[in-house]
């Protein structure tokens, strides 16, 4: 599958202009272009357990997906996509572990990105050689986006970059990669009035502690995309307006089809 992921900081717009981005790609080509819930939902209904898989393929499709997503984190097939993924990519896991940042957070934060982190690639091993090579695969917050879990909300940024840049050389890493940035207020306003609200890392934050968070994930995000840059093949594009979603989307989906190889 051709692999791209959207980072930026929380409530700088990745899931606005991703769904955007996606509807307008599917209008030329609808299976070629997936949100990784779609990739996930196609493995599930061929690859899930034998329990489950003939009700996901007998509902209709939109009481399948709810019933996939329900499944999520509860079928022997995830189980297994894990321990594959942690067998392929636990050295990046274990720079987080043995890094500062680590031993900075407290239990429930450490089990938060614990479990964001082993969630996501998950996902990723799932889909990995199911989706068909043509296909673009779009994840909404990869495993780039969860390197934050080097950032603390409450101390000191971590000065040594070298776990981070352990992180990233053990991790899969994204044909492309699509950088949303903001302003600081604006993010701030979004996450406070989203359904979901604050993420858990800043849940009961005030708001000084939320804006010098953002100020870390920007700075954190500038080193990320640098190393990549100079050490990767990844493919950066940065979306620097998103109050102009159709002039955003209309470049992304110009700049992914000149991208993709096929």
């Amino acid at each position: 599958m051709f692999h791209v992921e959207f980072v930026g900081v929380p409530g700088s717009g990745k899931s606005t202009i991703r769904d955007a981005l996606i509807e307008r790609l599917q209008k030329v080509d609808a299976n070629q272009f997936l949100k990784i819930e779609d990739a996930f939902f196609l493995v599930s209904k061929e690859k899930t357990d034998k329990i489950y898989r003939w009700m996901i393929n007998l509902l209709p499709l939109s009481l399948g997906y709810k019933v996939v997503d329900k499944l999520f984190n509860r079928t022997l097939m995830q189980f297994e996509a894990q321990n594959r993924f942690l067998a392929k990519y636990g050295k990046g896991l274990n720079a987080f572990l043995s890094s500062r940042a680590y031993d900075q957070l407290d239990a429930t934060d450490r089990s938060n990105v614990l479990t964001a982190f082993i969630e996501t690639g998950s996902l990723y091993e799932m889909t990995q050689g199911e989706i068909d090579s043509n296909t673009a695969v779009f994840f909404e917050e990869g495993l780039v986006q969860k390197s934050f879990m080097f950032i603390s909300h409450l101390r000191k940024r971590e000065e040594n970059n070298l776990p981070l840049h352990a992180y990233l050389q053990h991790i899969p890493l994204p044909d492309v990669i699509i950088n949303v940035k903001a302003d600081f207020a604006v993010c701030y306003n979004r996450m406070k009035e989203r359904p979901k609200g604050l993420t858990k890392r800043l849940k009961n934050s005030n708001e000084d502690v939320i804006l010098n968070f953002l100020k870390r994930s920007d700075a954190h995000l500038i080193e990320v995309t640098n190393w990549l840059a100079h050490h990767s093949n990844t493919l950066i594009i940065e979306v620097l307006n998103v109050e102009d979603l159709d002039d955003v989307i209309n470049d992304l989906e110009a700049k992914i089809k000149t991208t993709m190889p096929f």
